[in-house]
């Protein structure tokens, strides 16, 4: 049997933590490192609680060790982090993620699937299945890429925020399974990459693969409006979303009512956009049991 570890820094309710820890339990994962960004994290003593879990603060010692200052950007501490965890790991693949993405293959559990992985390979790229909020539905409404004269289609006047990303308002490129044993590579956020330049490459399973990074991007708007600020701060957003931020907090006599009117239109499908998104083939809806 190949087997699988799951590393991942996170800084995220209790309850997206124990969400994420059951679903790659459940999928067959070996092992579990979980990295908390802050050392004092509640959810610490919860992941402690499992077998297969380590739970790591990040405490000054740790960021020394990894050899990143503690006050250093959060992408450049979790390229180190995770790097440092890839040469520590004995299964076949690692899979690094972040708390809010659950890796789904539609039909069997990721310990089923990558018993079809070759092990010559140096990684699986997974593409990006986005969550996206619709009306009273049952089950989960996931969005992939589709064609830009789609997305023009959809968005209409708003169509400029999704174009660069197809559809997409977080990132496409999904996330990587890395086999293990691979000498002077680097991990970065979604796949890794030789330390002399250069992606390390391998396969890209897609929605055709029934291969989903299910990406959970916003719970509801309190969680979105909190995670604002970092997501124009880093690559969480395309420029024109930021953009888009900047002229709202520059020029609305109303802020914060129109920055929900902008989440709506980043994370929700209303019935309209809804069944234009799913003729244009980048709709997907699973009943999880998460």
């Amino acid at each position: 049997m190949t087997s699988f570890s799951v590393v991942a820094i996170v800084k995220e309710p209790l309850e997206i933590v124990q969400r994420f820890l059951r679903w790659y339990i459940g999928q067959g994962a070996s092992n579990i490192t979980l990295f908390f960004d802050d050392p004092h994290d509640p959810a610490i003593s919860f992941a402690s609680g499992f077998a297969n879990v380590t739970a790591v603060p990040c405490t000054p010692a740790l960021w020394s060790e990894v050899g990143v200052k503690h006050d250093a950007r959060f992408t450049r501490r979790q390229n180190n982090v995770l790097t440092y965890a890839y040469y520590r790991q004995t299964d076949d693949w690692m899979l690094n993620v972040d708390a809010d993405e659950l890796m789904y293959f539609h039909g069997e559990s990721i310990a089923d699937r990558i018993n079809s992985f070759d092990l010559d390979a140096s990684a699986y790229a997974i593409r990006t299945a986005e969550h996206v909020l619709v009306p009273a539905s049952q089950g989960f409404h996931f969005r992939t890429g589709i064609e830009k004269s789609a997305v023009r289609d959809v968005f209409g006047a708003n169509a400029d925020l999704f174009l660069r990303r197809r559809g997409l308002a977080g990132h496409p490129e999904g996330k990587s399974f890395i086999r293990t044993g691979l000498a002077d590579i680097r991990l970065r956020q979604h796949w890794a990459e030789y330390r002399d330049g250069g992606a390390v490459e391998g396969p890209v399973l897609t929605a055709s693969d029934a291969a989903f990074l299910l990406h959970f991007m916003v719970e509801d708007y309190a969680s979105w409006r909190g995670k604002l600020d970092w997501r124009v701060n880093s690559w969480g957003y395309p420029q024109p979303i930021k953009d888009r931020v900047a002229h709202i907090r520059a020029n609305s006599a109303d802020i914060e009512t129109d920055l929900k009117a902008l989440y709506q239109t980043l994370h929700e499908l209303p019935p309209e956009k809804l069944e234009k998104y799913t003729a244009a083939g980048g709709i997907h809806r699973f009943a999880l049991d998460i």
